[in-house]
């Protein structure tokens, strides 16, 4: 986990506990842990990156992921392989040094295809099966923030920082 320096993840459970709700338009609601994207700043100062691939899409969802300003976003694509080898492209970096976090079958290849894989505790068994890692939060409790916090921990520079940046120690 050390040498992570791109964290990709699946959004629908995930971000969120992967409910649809639907109002009378048919437009998708969503909630978010705002906890989430806390972290998200920081790391991109210090040179990492964020990206999303969702096998869906709404202006919800849209909207916060603008919010978080993460600039890799694949939405309602079936092919995540295809999205991952975009990243891999765009962003020069070997699929070595990035993470993905997934919760449902459509996320397996992509996870053994980087070199670490998280969980949600909540993930099908599927891919708990594959993880390399799973959280203790499930879908929407969290997820993105607590991978945030193990993959600081992991880097000395990125400990003082954080220690620095938000004077918790």
């Amino acid at each position: 986990m050390k040498k992570i320096k791109a964290l990709l993840f699946d959004v629908d459970g995930v971000l969120t506990d992967g409910t649809i709700t639907l109002d009378a338009r048919g437009e998708e609601l969503k909630t978010f842990n705002v906890r989430d994207g806390q972290l998200i700043q920081f790391i991109h100062d210090n040179l990492f990156v964020f990206g999303v691939i969702s096998g869906r899409s709404s202006l919800a969802l849209k909207s916060r992921l603008n919010e978080m300003k993460i600039a890799f976003c694949r939405l309602g694509i079936t092919d995540k392989m295809k999205a991952l080898r975009d990243f891999i492209q765009l962003y020069n970096i070997d699929a070595d040094d990035i993470g993905y976090i997934g919760d449902d079958l459509i996320d397996i290849e992509v996870m053994k295809s980087v070199d670490w894989s998280f969980a949600p505790s909540d993930a099908c068994s599927h891919v708990l099966g594959v993880a390399k890692t799973i959280t203790s939060s499930k879908g929407r409790n969290g997820v993105l923030r607590e991978v945030t916090e193990m993959i600081i921990a992991e880097n000395v520079e990125l400990v003082k920082k954080f220690n620095n940046n938000f004077r918790v120690s």
